[in-house]
């Protein structure tokens, strides 16, 4: 599967800060992934893929710092698709949270 949403906002998998942002004083929108043991590194990267409409090595990528912080950032947009895409997530079982933050 290649990329399939070219509209995807890009992010970084990782929690950082951006002061340019703050500065800016908009809160902006994510989906955090919380790691667990209980799904198979394939399911998560395809559900991931249809989701946020990611390519399958971004998923990949999204999975990796999951595993290796506990949590990472799977998705940024408006909160409308974040919420959507939580709900599409939590469906398969994972464990995710919607963050806003400036």
């Amino acid at each position: 599967m290649g990329e399939r949403n070219q509209s995807m906002p890009k992010c970084s998998p990782r929690l950082l800060r951006t002061e340019s942002t703050a500065a800016k004083g908009r809160r902006k929108w994510r989906v955090l992934l919380y790691n667990n043991n209980f799904h198979r590194l394939e399911d998560v990267v395809t559900w991931l893929q249809r989701s946020t409409g990611c390519a399958a090595d971004f998923a990949v990528e999204i999975c990796e710092v999951c595993q290796e912080d506990g949590r990472s950032v799977c998705y940024q947009g408006s909160r409308a698709k974040c919420h959507e895409v939580a709900a599409t997530l939590r469906l398969r079982g994972l464990q995710v949270e919607v963050d806003d933050y400036l």
